[in-house]
């Protein structure tokens, strides 16, 4: 009986060593692929830096950092769905981070989706009512949509919140 509990000791030893073992493996990996996915977009290769992220994501598909760095590389190559698609679950892990629903609506103007445009700037405002950016995003969104008395008054808030 001794002998098999030594045994059973050996086994729980390997299995734990292993999963150590592959987990650190794992991240080093993680962490070299990101690292070549920014050194990537440095270049401006944003496809290869896309390819890199994503192998991040296949090995970890919580690594939050780079469903962003994704996101940031797909804005950057014009494919602005995937871009979107990024930030959005982005915003599941982060919902409090006013930069998420920014770049969403900054790309939402962008390919002429204005309604959405001004829902994820909405929110970016509601987190931060001295966002800027956001104010000018939205009111482009609002010209687009000829609802120019709220664009004034995003003008004007924009104004007020850069003195």
């Amino acid at each position: 009986m001794y002998k098999q509990i030594n045994k059973l000791f050996k086994i729980a030893g390997l299995i734990t060593l292993f999963v150590f073992i592959i987990t650190n493996i794992s991240a080093q990996t993680t962490k070299k692929y990101l690292k070549s996915g920014d050194n990537f977009v440095k270049v401006e290769n944003y496809k290869d830096a896309v390819e890199s992220y994503t192998k991040v994501l296949a090995l970890d598909p919580n690594y939050t950092r780079a469903y962003i760095e994704r996101a940031k590389a797909y804005d950057k190559w014009g494919k602005y769905d995937k871009a979107i698609e990024d930030y959005e679950r982005a915003i599941d892990f982060f919902p409090k981070i006013k930069e998420m629903y920014y770049n969403a609506g900054r790309i939402y103007v962008e390919i002429g989706k204005y309604d959405d445009a001004i829902a994820k700037l909405t929110k970016a405002i509601n987190l931060d009512t001295r966002y800027l950016e956001a104010y000018q995003q939205r009111a482009i969104a609002l010209v687009n949509i000829d609802n120019l008395q709220n664009a004034l008054a995003d003008c004007n808030k924009a104004v007020s919140v850069k003195k």
